[in-house]
């Protein structure tokens, strides 16, 4: 990746729907913070992605 990731790879990193993506991003307050290029351009931090992402894995573990 090249520091940034569209909604679509977010998806699929996630496994879950583009449209899941989108509904998250607006209810969900960790999800990770959206990049706007332009007025159409959304993309997100590959690092604000892998927090999140492992901040989902913790939340997964067994302590």
């Amino acid at each position: 990746m090249n520091g940034l990731v569209t909604r679509n790879e977010l998806a699929e990193l996630l496994n879950v729907s583009v449209q899941t993506v989108d509904r998250e991003r607006k209810r969900n307050n960790n999800f990770p913070p959206v990049l706007r290029i332009g007025t159409k351009l959304v993309r997100f931090k590959e690092s604000d992605v892998n927090n999140y992402m492992e901040s989902l894995r913790e939340d997964n573990t067994i302590n």
